[in-house]
C-alpha cells in the first residue's frame, strides 16, 4: 500500500501475498477505520489525520511473525519508527532540494545514502541535525542512519 497518505483519504488498500495455510490479522491505530474484515491478506482503510504504522500479524507452519507498515502523511516529516528501543527520527523535508533535517533524541553518528539499486553513493560522520545532499543526483534514495549504540534506522528519501 501507499507509504505517503494524505489525511483523510479513503479507501486505501494494503496486503501482503497470500500463502495458502496462513492466518492474516491487521491491527491498525485509533483514528484509522477499517472497512471490512481483518482477517485476509488484503485490508482496507480509511485515513486518519497522523502518520501511523499498521500491523498484519502472519501465522503459518513457521511461526507468528509481525509485518509492519509505516505510513506517513502528505507534507508532513517523515517518521522513522524502530519499536525495538522506542526511538523516534523525523526527517523533513521530504522530497527535498539540497538538505534534509533530523529530529530525534538519538544522537546519530553517521549515515550512508544509498541508490535504488543498493550502491552507497554517500557515506560519512553526522555532525549536528543537517544533511547536506545538494551533490546528488535526482531520485529515489534510502538513507541509513547510525547511532551511538549501532542502531541502524533505515527510510526512503527523495531528491527533487
Amino acid at each position: 500500500g501507499k507509504e505517503v497518505v494524505n489525511e483523510l483519504d479513503t479507501n486505501l488498500q494494503y496486503s501482503i501475498p497470500f500463502e495458502e495455510g496462513t492466518t492474516y490479522s491487521w491491527t491498525v491505530p485509533e483514528g484509522i477505520t477499517v472497512l471490512g474484515t481483518t482477517d485476509s491478506n488484503i485490508i482496507n482503510v480509511n485515513w486518519g489525520t497522523d502518520s501511523a504504522t499498521i500491523i498484519c500479524e502472519v501465522t503459518n507452519s513457521c511461526g507468528t511473525y509481525a509485518v509492519k507498515q509505516l505510513v506517513n502523511l502528505e507534507g508532513y516529516p517523515y517518521s522513522i519508527d524502530n519499536n525495538s528501543n522506542n526511538s523516534n527520527i523525523l526527517i523533513f523535508p521530504n522530497p527535498f532540494k539540497d538538505f534534509i533535517q533530523l529530529k530525534t533524541v538519538n544522537n546519530i553518528q553517521k549515515y550512508e545514502l544509498k541508490d535504488i539499486s543498493g550502491r552507497s553513493v554517500i557515506s560519512e560522520k553526522i555532525y549536528g541535525k543537517s544533511i547536506n545532499l545538494s551533490n546528488i543526483l535526482p531520485g529515489l534514495y534510502f538513507v541509513m542512519l547510525e547511532d551511538e549504540n549501532g542502531t541502524i534506522f533505515c527510510n526512503k528519501i527523495v531528491k527533487e
